[in-house]
């Protein structure tokens, strides 16, 4: 039997994609999505992006982030799956992001923001 229940308040069926507690740090993050491929609910890529993006984005506009939108992620499929997804983004220089899981392994590059010091 299939689960439609929502994951927070996004609508959004359990086993695509969840959102949780995403911080942007002021110079920008990059954040990996962990999980595995969920063929209960075929998506298209597509539209599994877009919508994973405008999740980011309203997200984003949460933190005060007004100035990064759709069109400036990058986001690409994986086959990766992390054991420890904090330890992963530390490797990256992240200290202080949470993880943002869905379904299937992708990642996410925001642009970097200049720092009070690069200006």
């Amino acid at each position: 039997m299939e689960d439609h229940r929502t994951v927070a308040s996004y609508g959004i069926r359990a086993g695509e994609t969840a959102l949780l507690d995403l911080q942007i740090e002021p110079i920008g993050v990059m954040v990996h999505f962990v999980g595995t491929p969920n063929s209960s609910y075929p998506i298209e890529y597509d539209e599994r992006v877009a919508t994973v993006k405008r999740l980011i984005v309203a997200q984003l506009k949460k933190t005060g982030v007004e100035d990064i939108g759709p069109e400036d992620m990058e986001l690409r499929l994986g086959d990766v799956k992390l054991d420890n997804p904090r330890a992963a983004l530390r490797d990256y220089g992240v200290e202080n992001a949470s993880v943002i899981l869905v379904s299937t392994a992708k990642e996410i590059f925001l642009p970097r923001r200049p720092t009070a010091s690069a200006l």
